[in-house]
């Protein structure tokens, strides 16, 4: 790992984000996102940031991610974007204001992403795509995103899921992008963003409207830009943001802790034991509703605090965000302690620094603020009152105080599977009343406990997983064992690392 390198490119994207107040562009001292971490020295370090902000720019450290910034017209929140993706990339600002889109009811496929060439369709009778310059850039700007009728919103839809765009027969791929919207809810005039669609929005911040007093002293002394427009310069170009994104993907890595966290969270607000496959979403009565007389129902119950669960890919989601906020700050410890062949323990350098549990912690809510729908007999009391972040927040904090209680048993999981443990005697079988342990990590650990579990897993470990071998692994998982999916699906997780000369957890 080139520390070095990492700095240098990590100081050039942190100018961007301390330069857009100093230059005047965006103030918010409503926000906040507090960030507990332990730092290169080892010590252990608080601090804030601004979530409107730091998410744009973060943003560009993630591929092919997008943010919705919700509510708060009035703002300067597309400014704000605009000047931070020139600032990341380089890319002059008037092309990114060229090719940025605006929600209406006349927006159609033809006026959003492309038109035919008349000259060429009336003398030659030949068709030729001309396409839009918000297909065509690298930064995507949706401006009131709501606005968009529903034929445009699955337009918009296959260029964040796919990467594609089609028109009369013809293909423009879109191989990256970093795409923002703005979303105003409670307008009038607006439709219902689908599921799907805002699930390809990796983060969602609620902007605030009114900047706060102290903002508005700031805004008082900034030049009028109604008669100046503001003008900042770019901090680092598109080759190096990517180099950037890069370096963050192949050198950073999740802890364990955070990782099995991360499963951990995802799993609590989407597991429902009254749902077909223990999903949330396939359940047709409302939370509460359904909760009567089940045994995992408590005063403080995480499943019956949300509506509806996460999607995968809102679990992929907090791997990349959280690496991508974690190397902004820096909040790596760089040391490791592990114990030697004499059973003394000793500090090591790590070979790749490891994403905390707390920076997931804090990211959590704005990755699940698009995604969630909050429980409305939760949600509409006290202590909340309709305040749909401090929910979050609170979901959140319950989960992590959840998964505090069964980590030291969750831990113990990859022994039990490696043989170390008999699955008898973990203490995963001490824990009644946990819905994520009973229906996910329980049934694995039952599953380790069979000898056909225990001679595929010898049989992964101690031979080369390529070519024919692997293929054999893969058909016998698929096809011909009695093992249940969750034991089948670790297994072949573990054959497809071996493959990859990756270390599994």
């Amino acid at each position: 790992m080139n520390k070095q390198k990492h700095n240098t490119l990590r100081e050039k994207v942190r100018t961007v984000y301390t330069q857009i107040p100093v230059q005047g562009v965006y103030y918010n001292s409503r926000g906040r996102m507090e960030f507990t971490y332990k730092g290169p020295d080892g010590k252990v370090r608080k601090t804030y940031l601004d979530p409107m902000t730091s998410s744009a720019v973060v943003n560009g450290l993630v591929p092919k991610s997008g943010v919705i910034y919700r509510g708060g017209h009035g703002g300067s929140k597309t400014t704000m974007v605009e000047k931070v993706a020139h600032m990341l990339t380089g890319i002059p600002e008037k092309e990114i204001t060229s090719a940025m889109i605006r929600g209406n009811d006349d927006q159609n496929v033809n006026t959003l992403l492309a038109t035919l060439k008349l000259g060429k369709l009336i003398v030659h009778g030949e068709e030729e795509v001309k396409w839009r310059n918000f297909v065509t850039s690298y930064v995507k700007i949706m401006d009131e995103v709501n606005r968009f009728p529903p034929p445009a919103q699955n337009a918009l839809f296959e260029i964040l899921n796919r990467g594609r765009v089609e028109f009369i027969d013809q293909v423009y791929q879109i191989s990256d992008f970093m795409a923002f919207a703005t979303e105003n809810p409670n307008d009038s005039g607006t439709y219902p963003l689908s599921r799907p669609f805002v699930d390809r929005f990796s983060f969602c911040v609620p902007a605030p409207q009114q900047p706060s007093a102290s903002d508005q002293y700031l805004l008082a002394e900034r030049p009028d830009d109604k008669l100046k427009e503001l003008v900042v310069k770019p901090v680092m170009t598109l080759e190096e943001l990517l180099e950037a994104r890069k370096l963050i993907s192949e050198d950073v890595k999740m802890s364990s802790d955070a990782l099995i966290y991360a499963i951990y969270l995802t799993q609590a607000v989407s597991t429902c034991a009254r749902g077909d496959d223990f999903d949330k979403s396939h359940n047709e009565i409302p939370v509460g509703e359904r909760c009567k007389g089940c045994g995992f129902d408590t005063p403080v119950s995480i499943c019956k605090m949300t509506q509806d669960g996460l999607s995968g890919r809102a679990f992929l989601d907090f791997q990349r965000w959280g690496k991508a906020y974690a190397w902004f700050l820096n909040a790596f410890s760089y040391k490791a302690v592990v114990e030697d062949k004499k059973g003394n323990k000793v500090e090591v350098d790590v070979a790749k620094p490891e994403v905390q549990l707390e920076t997931l912690q804090t990211i959590a809510p704005y990755l699940m603020y698009h995604r969630i729908q909050p429980s409305e007999t939760v949600i509409s009391k006290d202590p909340y009152s309709g305040q749909k972040m401090k929910f979050l927040e609170a979901v959140v904090a319950k989960a992590t105080g959840d998964y505090s209680t069964v980590k030291d048993a969750l831990k113990e999981v990859p022994m039990v599977l490696r043989g170390e443990i008999a699955p008898g005697d973990s203490k995963i079988n001490d824990i009644d009343k946990d819905l994520v342990v009973q229906y996910h990590f329980k049934p694995l650990v039952e599953e380790a406990d069979r000898q056909e579990f225990r001679d595929l897993y010898s049989e992964i470990e101690s031979e080369e997983m390529k070519g024919k071998k692997l293929e054999d692994i893969q058909g016998r998982l698929a096809l011909s064992t009695e093992l249940k999916p969750h034991a089948q699906k670790y297994l072949l997780s573990k054959a497809m690392e071996k493959a990859r000369g990756v270390e599994s957890i």
